[in-house]
């Protein structure tokens, strides 16, 4: 039987367990209360970027309309007596702050670590009352409540900006190449970013690339010629430090591939004239429009020697067989009757930028039937 006294001692640990986490989740509702033991009511979102002798110090903009202007404190952990102490003051309507203010790079301490810039951020209001009160915050001590949220950084030396070459021989493929960067002591990374023409944000593609990776990025994702984007390359260091090289590239107009395993078969008819089937493999382009079919005409070159075809039909992309009917013979020299030859060339979606004709590929030749090989090799040698 479990005794009254035992009982009493648990009623009165959970009511207290009740009452200190109803009293937690009241501090814990506004971030911008003094009281709140996470955020002591400084701005949320505190970030740094660091650089060649600055840091970029931003935040949260409150949404808060008696907000008047933002203070921004620094500390070094390299000083004897490291104390924070306010290095600049916005207004109300920035959420940034620039501090090139007596800053060092690469500073290290006496075992090789990195010095650190810490940085916190307070909001005044119309009556001019700062929140957090630095007053009460001397030091950055995370095992005291309320806690003044706060970011570290080491400010270092750029590393060396990329030198890219642009590559975009390949259909809808552009390939940045950086391979003689001259790689320094602290070199932690690269990160390719993209955008639009005329864009402004900046999206990063791909995972980063370190040392062991390849120095050269391939982008397949266009969908025709010309197409463009920016590009970001950064090359970072240890300490996050970026150094750009900002590029705009546009695909080339790459006709597509010439048509695979181009076959025929024909079939005679008993009005003297034929059919022929023609069939190949479907082109892979993301931009491929279609194909068009050719034969030979009579009493033209041959195609070598720059001899004219007749156009015959054009087949939407996803085609690969057509059946020409009632097709009739051509007279070589010898006045020998001989089949037509019949070609396909894939056709672009995006006409030539010269001409503005369709962009088509090489041209891939059927093989003539059975037995008439001699025949039209002597039409097309002539």
């Amino acid at each position: 039987m479990i005794s009254k006294s035992y009982l009493l001692q648990l009623l009165i640990i959970s009511s207290c367990l009740l009452i200190f986490s109803c009293g937690s989740g009241d501090d814990l509702a506004n971030p911008f209360d003094p009281d709140n033991p996470r955020t002591a009511g400084s701005p949320s979102g505190l970030r740094l970027t660091p650089g060649d002798q600055q840091v970029l110090v931003e935040w949260n903009q409150l949404d808060y309309p008696g907000v008047s202007k933002y203070r921004i404190y620094r500390r070094f952990s390299g000083d004897i007596q490291s104390k924070f102490t306010q290095v600049g003051e916005v207004s109300s309507k920035d959420n940034r702050y620039v501090d090139q203010n007596g800053i060092l790079n690469d500073q290290l301490d006496t075992t090789g670590k990195p010095h650190l810039y810490i940085y916190r951020v307070s909001y005044v209001d119309a009556e001019g009352i700062e929140t957090p009160n630095p007053k009460e915050f001397q030091t950055d001590d995370r095992k005291t409540t309320p806690l003044w949220p706060s970011q570290a950084t080491t400010p270092s030396t750029p590393p060396p900006k990329p030198n890219l070459l642009i590559d975009k021989s390949r259909n809808l493929i552009i390939t940045l190449i950086w391979k003689d960067y001259p790689v320094p002591e602290d070199f932690k990374e690269f990160r390719i970013f993209s955008t639009t023409p005329g864009g402004s944000k900046f999206e990063q593609v791909g995972q980063p690339y370190t040392l062991e990776s390849p120095f050269f990025f391939s982008d397949p994702a266009f969908n025709k010629d010309g197409e463009s984007k920016r590009y970001r390359l950064v090359a970072y260091d240890k300490f996050g430090v970026p150094s750009i090289t900002e590029v705009e590239a546009s695909v080339g107009h790459i006709p597509p591939q010439m048509p695979l395993n181009f076959l025929s078969q024909y079939r005679s008819k008993i009005n003297g004239k034929y059919d022929v089937a023609l069939r190949w493999e479907a082109n892979v382009e993301k931009d491929l429009k279609g194909y068009q079919i050719y034969s030979t005409k009579q009493d033209e070159k041959p195609v070598s020697q720059g001899g004219e075809l007749a156009p015959r039909r054009f087949l939407s992309a996803g085609q690969t067989f057509v059946l020409l009917e009632n097709e009739g013979w051509l007279l070589n020299k010898k006045m020998q009757l001989i089949p037509k030859l019949y070609y396909v060339a894939a056709v672009d979606k995006t006409p030539r930028p010269d001409t503005g004709l369709p962009d088509e590929g090489m041209l891939a030749a059927a093989p003539p039937p059975p037995g008439f090989e001699d025949l039209v090799e002597g039409v097309q040698s002539q």
